[in-house]
């Protein structure tokens, strides 16, 4: 069952109207502090702190690991006789796995654990990226 506002909301979109007249007839219906109010964001104790701060450096090296390549790669394999379309395959491989691979992850991680899954993450990035040096 709808509620009041959703009844409301779905009536302003079964109304043939552009955005902006529908954008003004939300605001004057709920207005400012009456509907629209963002919900306070939860404190986080030391742990969790912690842990958000463990997992933003294991992204951002993750993340640097790759964009260090860009640079030098390239010039670095031509010098060898890559060609340049395979330097540019490379660099997709990394989006295809990554794209191929969150799915069946996303199963994985249900059966073993989301501490598990990014310590064997971290781990096995870090023996990739050393292989590849």
């Amino acid at each position: 069952m709808r509620t009041k506002s959703e009844s409301d909301f779905q009536a302003l979109m079964d109304e043939e109207m552009d955005v902006e007249e529908m954008r003004d007839k939300l605001i004057r219906r709920y207005g400012k502090g009456k509907g629209f109010q963002l919900k306070s964001v939860p404190k986080l104790d030391h742990k969790q702190k912690i842990a958000l701060v463990a997992i933003a450096l294991v992204d951002f090296t993750s993340f640097c690991a790759m964009a260090i390549l860009a640079p030098f790669y390239p010039s670095e394999a031509s010098l060898k006789g890559v060609p340049t379309s395979v330097s540019g395959f490379v660099f997709s491989v990394y989006a295809l796995v990554v794209f191929l691979a969150s799915p069946l992850m996303g199963v994985v991680v249900t059966h073993v654990g989301p501490k598990f899954m990014l310590i064997v993450g971290v781990v096995l990035g870090g023996c990739c990226n050393i292989l590849f040096g």
